[in-house]
Parts: C-alpha cells; sequence; structure tokens
C-alpha cells in the first residue's frame, strides 16, 4: 500500500493478541504512519 499511497510512511497490520478481550469481536489489527498531519489530513478526504 506504501507504494501506491506515497503520503503513508509505513503501514503493518497483525493479529489481536490482547489477553485483555477487549476487541470486540475484532481479530486484526492495522497501523499507518504518515509524515505529518498534513499528510493523514489528506489521507482521510481522499475518495480512494
Amino acid at each position: 500500500m506504501t507504494f501506491q499511497i506515497k503520503l503513508i510512511t509505513a503501514y503493518k497490520a497483525g493479529l489481536h493478541i490482547s489477553q485483555k478481550k477487549l476487541n470486540e469481536g475484532f481479530t486484526d489489527c492495522f497501523t499507518i504512519t504518515f509524515t505529518s498531519e498534513k499528510n493523514r489530513d489528506a489521507y482521510l478526504i481522499d475518495p480512494a
């Protein structure tokens, strides 16, 4: 994904492994890193 959207500097995905059972049925976790709030805001309004 980072090669398609230049505003993203890192993207990670993984399984929910917390023993606290707060996942409410979710099994996966995703983290997206941006270089600035400006880039994050531009990503949030992008229709793609």
